[in-house]
């Protein structure tokens, strides 16, 4: 299997990191085919700007990112993407599973280049928490999403204690071909405004 691992974490050093260097050794190990794309080790910029749109516009007066991805799909029309962008979605379309390892900082689901700059992270109903994501961002682009693996507070575990966590998120890997995906629903439960349909 080709596995690519967005990772985003600014600490080489930090227990991101080494879940991900668990994650490199642990499939590798399998025999599967892994790459690494670290957005903070690549600088790479995740917020669209005119920097990205350089190309041919749809609309040269005025640059409309959100409005019905304007100028996104006019990039796509015309094969016009930035060269870092390009090589990511070549990696995505290589890959046959993703894995984003990245902290979650306030019940924020972090970015490369554009971290809330606060304090410590809470508890809370994580998959309640992550639903946008996996419903609202990998399932409406073709995803099959699967649990996460949620590693609370590590900054607060003793050694041992995330040595256990390391081997833990081993062994999920290790049968993550066999894991049970989430529920999400399907296309057919939206109405036209995108909106759930009543449950029948």
């Amino acid at each position: 299997m080709k596995v690519l691992i967005v990772h985003a974490h600014p600490e080489p050093a930090s227990f991101n990191s080494a879940l991900k260097d668990t994650a490199v050794a642990t499939l590798t190990a399998q025999g599967h085919e892994v790459k690494v794309s670290d957005l903070y080790g690549t600088g790479f910029k995740t917020i669209p700007d005119a920097d990205d749109f350089t190309g041919l516009r749809k609309d040269r007066d005025r640059l409309q990112v959100d409005r019905e991805h304007r100028e996104q799909e006019y990039q796509y029309e015309t094969g016009t993407y930035p060269p870092d962008v390009a090589a990511e979605q070549a990696k995505v379309l290589w890959c046959d599973l993703m894995i984003f390892q990245f902290p979650i900082w306030w019940f924020v689901v972090l970015h490369a280049r554009d971290p809330p700059r606060v304090g410590r992270a809470g508890h809370g109903p994580w998959l309640r928490l992550l639903w946008p994501v996996n419903n609202g961002i990998f399932h409406y682009l073709g995803f099959t999403p699967l649990p996460p693996f949620i590693a609370f507070a590590p900054r607060l575990a003793e050694a041992s204690e995330r040595e256990g966590l390391f081997q833990t998120y081993a062994e999920r890997l290790r049968t993550v071909e066999t894991t049970e995906p989430l529920f999400v629903h399907s296309r057919e439960d939206y109405g036209p405004d995108q909106r759930p349909l009543p449950l029948r």
